[in-house]
């Protein structure tokens, strides 16, 4: 994978309908929930629809072609990676996602590491993941799925 090929995310990309396909990934869940009832509390699969950029000028939400390969479910909700900055790195985790009735992106505020974790052992997701950061990347990232408010 070249840089090139991580560089066409799709910055457009944000109605359901651009954004229904993803990559699945396993829930690791802990023995104790501690999510408020968030989705790794229910579900065993994800699906990871896109990549928000929130360390740009402006947030950015895109979708990866190379993990477009199944429809998210009511049994595979969508989440996104969220890359943010964190003590002067890219830190990377997933969060769900919801849409509007009119089919745009809408991102619930004050999401919070849960306890849980989701990845995959498809290595392009881990690949990816490594390019965008700039650092070596896990293929599992924790889940910010607990909302306290």
């Amino acid at each position: 994978m070249t840089s090139n090929e991580v560089a066409r995310i799709d910055s457009a990309a944000t109605k359901r309908e651009m954004m229904r396909k993803g990559l699945p990934v396993d829930v690791y869940r802990a023995p104790t929930d501690t999510t408020l009832g968030g989705i790794t509390s229910t579900h065993q699969r994800l699906t990871v629809i896109g990549v928000l950029f929130t360390n740009l000028a402006t947030p950015t939400l895109g979708r990866i072609p190379q993990w477009c390969e199944t429809d998210f479910t009511d049994e595979q909700p969508p989440v996104i990676v969220v890359i943010r900055q964190a003590f002067g790195a890219p830190y990377a985790f997933l969060e769900p996602i919801a849409f509007t009735p009119q089919g745009n992106a809408d991102r619930r505020p004050g999401a919070m590491h849960g306890g849980n974790y989701a990845g995959t052992s498809y290595g392009m997701f881990r690949e990816v993941l490594t390019e965008l950061l700039g650092h070596p990347s896990i293929a599992v990232l924790p889940v910010h799925d607990r909302y306290e408010h």
